[in-house]
């Protein structure tokens, strides 16, 4: 009896650790989530500039930090005397913060004398309204301001010369904007968006399928003639997003990216 149970747990045991057979998997559905046509477009709008921006710097040089900033300090006041008497309100001009920088000496010295830090900080000064409208009253204003802040220890900006305005402000940067472009970018957009859909029917209709709708948008300010804040340092102080050299019109661009379903 003892022989005939151990036989059969062990039965039992080979029995229970032999494998289930394997059920049949039905095949899923392809999926349809990658077919997709992206495309990318641009659209532009051009807006009338409403704000003039004359922009000069304030420099100054010392062999240690404070000393420079205090010169800068001080520079700064004149500026603000100047414009003042000029007839400017605290609101048509800003004076941005101070950044500091080290000035390295002219690499012919030997030996070479110890760098100085250089203090800067940037002058903007607003024109609007009638300014604007008359090209004559805009240039003896901008003229007549250029000349005092050169007195007080301004200098001209030192942008890129693309973006210095043509004519007889060529010792100075003036840019223009506009102060609220929501209406161009959301025209620039509706255009964007527009040329991605022909754009993604004329691919459908060589691929032989059919859009049937919007996955996915992605859209946003895209570069163009405007001069992008991201690369200026001059301009990152300033509370607008598009600017141009041009008095007459001011270019605002917007991107969209699209994601078209097909079948």
């Amino acid at each position: 009896m003892k022989h005939y149970f151990a036989l059969g747990v062990a039965a039992f045991v080979l029995c229970a650790t032999l494998p289930a057979p394997a059920k049949a998997r039905k095949s899923a559905p392809a999926s349809t989530e990658d077919q997709m046509i992206t495309v990318t477009r641009g659209g532009t709008a051009y807006a009338k500039p409403d704000v003039g921006i004359l922009i000069m710097t304030i420099q100054t040089y010392a062999p240690i930090a404070g000393q420079a900033v205090t010169e800068n300090e001080q520079k700064a006041a004149a500026v603000k005397s100047v414009l003042e008497a000029l007839g400017y309100s605290a609101d048509r001009y800003k004076l941005s913060a101070v950044v500091l920088s080290s000035s390295g000496p002219p690499y012919n010295i030997s030996p070479p004398p110890t760098p100085d830090v250089e203090a800067e900080r940037y002058v903007y000064v607003f024109f609007d309204g009638p300014q604007l409208n008359d090209l004559e009253q805009m240039t003896g204003s901008a003229a007549s301001a250029i000349e005092a802040l050169q007195k007080a220890g301004a200098v001209p900006d030192r942008m890129p010369t693309t973006f210095r305005s043509p004519g007889p402000m060529q010792t100075a940067t003036i840019i223009y904007t506009v102060k609220n472009p929501e209406e161009w970018e959301s025209q620039a957009l509706q255009q964007a968006v527009k040329r991605t859909r022909d754009a993604a029917e004329a691919i459908a209709a060589q691929m032989q399928v059919q859009i049937t709708g919007v996955r996915s948008v992605r859209a946003g300010p895209q570069s163009g003639q405007y001069i992008p804040t991201s690369n200026l340092t001059e301009l990152k102080g300033l509370p607008y997003s598009f600017f141009s050299t041009r008095s007459d019109e001011v270019e605002i661009s917007a991107g969209a990216t699209v994601n078209y379903a097909f079948k």
